[in-house]
């Protein structure tokens, strides 16, 4: 019997991009509204979620981020797709921290949002170049073999 690929993966690859990093965003995103619902007279509730959960983020995609660049560059890592994602996760940091601190700053305009609608839109550019397949190849095996695979 012949192996045939399913072709639907490589026209749906725009939906790993969305979500590569998983339920991170959701995560990052909740804290700081939790933070001030729950603490709302703490004046650390608010330097942590602005500064800290973004930052310890970034550092979660950075692990994320190798395995998918690696993902969809048949176990390679090239260095531009990697300053692909670093740039990607610093519009993405810049993002979740202007929304922390919209949440956490009474009477803002609603203009003001637009700053964050737009780191927003950077990132999706971005990762959305950083993690384009190379090939069909690479869109259509969502996991081709790492190097590590073959340990015990």
């Amino acid at each position: 019997m012949e192996y045939q690929r399913d072709n639907t993966r490589h026209s749906l690859w725009w939906i790993s991009i969305i979500a590569w990093d998983g339920i991170l965003p959701l995560l990052v995103a909740t804290i700081p509204i939790t933070a001030r619902l729950l603490l709302p007279k703490d004046n650390l509730a608010g330097p942590i979620a602005i500064g800290v959960v973004p930052l310890a983020a970034a550092l979660i995609r950075c692990m994320i981020g190798e395995r998918q660049i690696r993902r969809v560059c048949n176990g390679e890592l090239p260095l531009l797709r990697q300053a692909g994602m670093a740039a990607a996760i610093v519009c993405l940091m810049l993002f979740e921290i202007s929304v922390s601190v919209f949440v956490f700053t009474d009477n803002e305009p609603m203009a003001a949002w637009c700053i964050p609608f737009a780191f927003y839109v950077l990132y999706l550019a971005t990762i959305s170049r950083t993690l384009a397949p190379r090939n069909r190849t690479a869109a259509i095996d969502p996991s081709p073999p790492m190097p590590w695979d073959d340990f015990p």
